[in-house]
């Protein structure tokens, strides 16, 4: 369920609905004791909430600025191995690390220079129909 101060926040209301879906999506692995371990590939991520690598990719970013989610560990690939990058929700305690709620969506400001990992561009855009022909959703 969404809280009343992330859907009131001033970070929210500047999400497109693409990173919504995203966020909401990564919110559907927390399982009451993995906030840190949220393990989302982008392909995944694309598949689930049907939309393209590209504007997922975007929209993580802008999670990521806005303080919705932090990244605990990067995606690697490897010769024999592939990981997908894990997530904490910032409202929520860290299980991976112990680190408290940082709430960084609640000090996010638009056109704030102190928002730190500051995103360039715009926020996830969605995607045209002609960008999606191409991908079977069933």
């Amino acid at each position: 369920m969404l809280r009343h101060d992330i859907l009131q926040s001033e970070a929210w209301r500047e999400l497109g609905a693409s990173a919504r879906v995203v966020l909401i999506q990564l919110m559907s692995r927390y399982r009451g004791q993995n906030n840190g371990t949220l393990g989302a590939s982008v392909d995944a991520l694309a598949d689930e909430c049907r939309l393209a690598p590209n504007t997922v990719s975007a929209a993580l970013r802008r999670l990521i600025e806005v303080g919705f989610i932090e990244r605990t560990r990067e995606a690697s690939f490897g010769c024999k191995m592939r990981l997908a990058a894990e997530y904490r929700l910032t409202w929520i305690k860290c299980d991976k690390t112990g680190k408290a709620e940082s709430n960084g969506f609640k000090r996010w400001r638009s056109g704030a220079s102190e928002n730190s990992n500051k995103f360039t561009g715009s926020d996830a855009a969605e995607p045209s129909v002609s960008a999606l022909e191409g991908r079977a959703y069933g």
